[in-house]
């Protein structure tokens, strides 16, 4: 009987803390499974926030785009305003293609290697320097719609102002998402630049 009371006592008391074990570690496994699934979400937020801005900007190149596009095939467009019109287009394409290859640039770094050593500060650079360009552009086209008597040709100038106007906007902000990445050796990296 003695043999027996032993491991019977043995066994009342390690299940109460094995079962108590069990349920503790039940609890913190929902309660990482809340917070992972909490974290999954904020990150799927992020990454949302982040395809929209990237989204925005193209669909905003591609605007800017087929207004530069309609403007260099419009044959009206011979001599006079149509001809600075159609200068002030060409410029523009050059420069849609130059931003074009810097936001590539950008977007193509390796995230562990943005998490090191930050952002590509020239290309971002470069952008903003392409951005001042659109914006002196956009001063001589609302010069030459008030020299326009056309309402048709003013719209269409109208347009094109806009759709660069908010390209601008949507570079900016991809820009500052861009340069408000944190890094390790960021710091470091522009002493040299």
């Amino acid at each position: 009987m003695k043999r027996y009371i032993i491991p019977i006592l043995l066994v009342a008391l390690l299940v109460p803390g094995v079962s108590y074990a069990v349920q503790n570690t039940e609890k913190n496994e929902n309660k990482n499974k809340g917070q992972s699934q909490q974290n999954t979400v904020q990150n799927q937020e992020v990454e949302q926030e982040e395809e929209g801005i990237e989204n925005e900007v193209e669909e905003k190149m591609s605007e800017v785009a087929q207004y530069v596009h309609k403007l260099l095939a419009d044959p009206e467009r011979q001599g006079g305003i149509g001809e600075q019109v159609r200068e002030i287009a060409r410029a523009q394409s050059e420069s849609q293609e130059k931003i074009q290859k810097r936001i590539e640039k950008i977007e193509a770094k390796v995230e562990f290697f943005k998490m090191l050593f930050g952002p590509d500060n020239q290309s971002i650079q470069d952008v903003r320097h392409e951005m001042q360009q659109i914006q002196v552009r956009v001063q001589q086209l609302q010069q030459l719609r008030n020299k326009i008597t056309d309402a048709a040709d003013k719209l269409q100038i109208d347009e094109l102002v806009t759709s660069l106007e908010e390209q601008n906007t949507a570079l900016e902000e991809k820009l500052q998402e861009e340069s408000e990445t944190l890094s390790v050796f960021g710091w470091f990296k522009k002493l040299f630049e």
